[in-house]
């Protein structure tokens, strides 16, 4: 593969993970989440050592984010199941975590998490500075 695009892949997994540092503990941080994994889950390869480097990234970055209780989690842990199920069935069992790793989220502690969310208050935005007054100094 061409190093731009390998470079380009780097710098948009380095992004993530830069977002995922700073709010992939949020309870609203689930679409994050999904796209990482979508764009790892989606990469180009063109030899099996990048297909199963590709393959354990996958599974690296679904097991921290089924340990993180966010809105989807569920959803996340569906896919990453999957995805096992579509490589090779003999490497699946010993690499899948147990069933019990997407449960490291209690239940009880993500209803509650969730019930109180909505009573959160919410940060004030910052307004936006108009683009003719964008050159000023205040």
């Amino acid at each position: 593969m061409p190093s731009a695009y390998l470079g380009a892949r780097l710098s948009i997994s380095q992004a993530y993970e830069f977002a995922l540092s700073h709010v992939g503990l949020d309870l609203l941080a689930g679409p994050i989440w999904k796209e990482y994994l979508a764009f790892v889950r989606e990469g180009e390869t063109r030899s099996q050592w990048e297909e199963q480097t590709k393959v354990a990234d996958y599974r690296a970055l679904a097991g921290r984010a089924v340990r993180v209780p966010f809105e989807g989690v569920e959803d996340v842990w569906r896919e990453y199941d999957q995805f096992e199920g579509q490589v090779n069935r003999v490497t699946v069992r010993p690499s899948r975590p147990a069933r019990a790793c997407s449960a490291s989220v209690d239940p009880d502690r993500k209803l509650t998490c969730l019930s109180l969310l909505p009573s959160l208050p919410r940060a004030p935005r910052r307004p936006r500075s108009s683009w003719p007054n964008a050159h000023r100094l205040t």
